[in-house]
């Protein structure tokens, strides 16, 4: 069993409507009982964690399971969940002193701001959003209120950076990130005016949802607006698959856990009659965390091969020097898993049409706008210039 196996099979215990599932985190601890003592191992295992955003969750499950079997865990392995749990509570704490900031300042410059993933799952879907940690703040913005929004965003003391990090980004849907300092972390804030990226083809605006907004509470926190059960497995699944070697876990669980506690309120019949693809992508991510396809036991019939692994992307292909073989190779025959869920395709149908017509035109197009955006960079409009030059004085 790989590291990312093992704790693929932790994770699953958590895919719950509630708190984690104690006999699945028993198997999977079982199943590794034969590397659970080696210090390397978990060396392998907290890395993984952290790359993956579950640190936090598999240690509040770790902690009661070692009280139960004693001597088995290296003496290191419980203290330093300990301390990346600490270290993820007291960053949400500052990002939700910022949320706050955001959400008055926004209301009071009369522009509505709708918050995206872990701002909203970490009250949506976790027991408290320490255990859901977020890179930056996610949010998004009316189109035209964009450059207004990166005044507020300054008046708060964001700094954003010059142009987006990769010269081959071209258009973007979001402005520039934004930091600032917050007792000693650096909180960051990405401005949203879609919830889609370029790359995915569609777009999810304040102007085309589907549904009304959902206002939620934020514990002590001023209340926040997110997207309704639709709009928001579409934001989530896109999100999650988007190309990555190593699909992050804890978006893949962001999914499983928001169907689970929200089942009764899902509309899954017209999400099957309005959004076919969607309905597709949700059964197959339901697959990595199934107690049947959780790692553990090898692959069973009728279920494509590499569930939950991703479609390597082109900047990771360059920066690993794959070759032109490689890279040709990792780009037009990603695993059968990433394919069925990207395109929507059911379980049992062939994927023919997608690997010779759909998946090659998709790929041709991404290499195309990153040429494009090398070749002729876009322009910041004059009004966004000065609300990002103002934000960095």
């Amino acid at each position: 069993m790989t590291e990312h196996e093992f704790l693929r099979a932790l994770v699953a215990a958590f895919a719950t409507a509630g708190g984690p599932d104690a006999a699945r985190f028993d198997h999977a601890m079982g199943a590794a009982a034969a590397q659970a003592g080696y210090e390397h191992f978990w060396t392998a295992v907290i890395n993984e964690a952290e790359h993956h955003g579950v640190a936090p969750l598999v240690g509040s499950a770790l902690a009661p399971w070692s009280r139960r079997h004693p001597d088995v865990l290296p003496d290191d392995v419980g203290p330093t969940f300990a301390v990346l749990a600490r270290r993820h509570r007291r960053a949400a704490a500052e990002r939700e002193r910022c949320v706050d900031e955001l959400i008055a300042a926004f209301a009071e410059a009369g522009l509505p701001m709708v918050l995206l993933k872990g701002a909203c799952l970490g009250h949506l879907i976790y027991a408290a959003p320490g255990l859901r940690p977020a890179v930056d703040i996610d949010c998004l913005v009316a189109p035209a209120d964009a450059d207004q929004a990166a005044v507020v965003a300054r008046s708060l003391g964001f700094a954003f950076a010059e142009r987006h990090v990769s010269r081959f980004a071209g258009r973007m849907h979001h402005l520039p990130t934004a930091q600032r300092g917050q007792n000693g972390f650096k909180v960051s804030l990405e401005i949203h005016t879609d919830a889609m990226a370029p790359d995915d083809g569609g777009s999810l605006t304040l102007a085309s949802l589907s549904e009304p907004l959902r206002p939620f509470a934020r514990g002590a926190g001023r209340p926040g607006l997110a997207f309704g059960h639709v709009d928001m497995l579409r934001h989530l699944t896109r999100h999650a698959l988007e190309p990555a070697r190593r699909l992050r876990l804890i978006h893949l669980l962001d999914i499983a856990r928001y169907q689970l506690i929200f089942r009764d309120e899902i509309d899954r019949a017209r999400l099957a009659r309005e959004c076919p693809a969607l309905a597709v992508a949700l059964d197959m991510i339901g697959l990595v965390f199934s107690p049947r396809d959780d790692g553990i036991g090898g692959p069973r019939a009728g279920v494509p091969d590499g569930v939950g692994l991703g479609m390597t992307p082109l900047s990771e292909l360059l920066a690993q020097h794959a070759g032109v073989a490689g890279a040709l190779g990792a780009l037009f025959d990603p695993p059968p898993w990433w394919l069925h869920a990207y395109y929507g395709v059911a379980a049992g149908e062939s994927l023919l049409p997608c690997r010779i017509v759909h998946h090659p035109a998709k790929v041709t197009g991404w290499i195309a706008r990153r040429l494009l955006a090398v070749a002729a960079p876009a322009a910041v409009p004059a009004g966004r210039r000065e609300g990002l030059r103002g934000a960095r004085q």
